[in-house]
């Protein structure tokens, strides 16, 4: 059976969903999605992008798989320990979908790379853990006007935003100056599978219904999940 064929099979109730269909398959093919940071949420984030039919998916990420990721990062197991996270994932991905163009890049994202590293994407997903480099992203995604699908996970809560220079608010208009604070980490706090989870499938299922040409909550928005309620909030933004 030809991968061609194997992938229409595969999509088949994807294809079902209303507001999606062959047309937006189609759409969602010729898409090209960069994920920056292959965490707990990156990875669930990439894992769901694939499995919602992106064609091309870029991840990057400079860290290696430690065992205390491995309760929360989709894509990997035991034997991938101390191999880069964004090739484990990059492969996994790949032997499971082979219609699928994943590109792994093992690195940092930095001014003077951004360009490089960030060029010829329709979106931007954040996985990352520090503040440093989404400044980077943000900079980036004014300069050049690509979307960029904000996210964070700590303990039981999450956040998501989707930033579309120059129509809303930037990263900076919400939290401006922020320093990431090791007191403040997965490592002193803790996280769980579950949030990571569930904010890599909302931003996901946002990043697809931003390329089918729909209307997303996250534009304008920041969605505050804390699992311990469940509680969802949203916050207008502001320029």
């Amino acid at each position: 059976m030809s991968p061609i064929r194997e992938r229409s099979q595969y999509f088949a109730r994807h294809a079902s969903v209303h507001g999606v269909g062959n047309e937006g398959l189609e759409k969602l093919r010729n898409a090209r999605v960069v994920v920056v940071g292959c965490g707990g949420v990156g990875s669930a984030a990439a894992d769901y992008l694939a499995r919602s039919g992106i064609g091309y998916l870029r991840l990057i990420d400079q860290d290696i798989v430690d065992v205390s990721n491995l309760h929360r990062l989709h894509g990997a197991s035991v034997g991938d320990v101390y191999q880069p996270k964004a090739e484990v994932i990059a492969n996994t991905l790949s032997r499971n979908m082979p219609w699928l163009k994943v590109q792994a890049i093992v690195d940092t994202v930095r001014g003077a790379t951004a360009e490089d590293l960030l060029g010829g994407v329709d979106l931007i997903v954040d996985g990352l853990d520090n503040f440093r480099t989404r400044y980077v992203l943000n900079n980036y995604s004014i300069r050049a006007r690509v979307p960029y699908l904000f996210t964070s996970a700590i303990a039981n809560q999450g956040h998501a935003a989707l930033f579309q220079p120059p129509n809303n608010a930037c990263l900076e208009c919400i939290f401006p100056s922020l320093v990431s604070s090791p007191n403040e980490s997965c490592e002193s706090l803790g996280v769980t599978s579950s949030v990571v989870t569930t904010i890599g499938a909302i931003a996901a299922n946002e990043a697809v219904k931003f390329l089918l040409g729909q209307t997303s909550r996250l534009a304008g928005s920041l969605l505050t999940l804390d699992l311990d309620g469940p509680d969802f909030i949203f916050s207008t933004l502001s320029k």
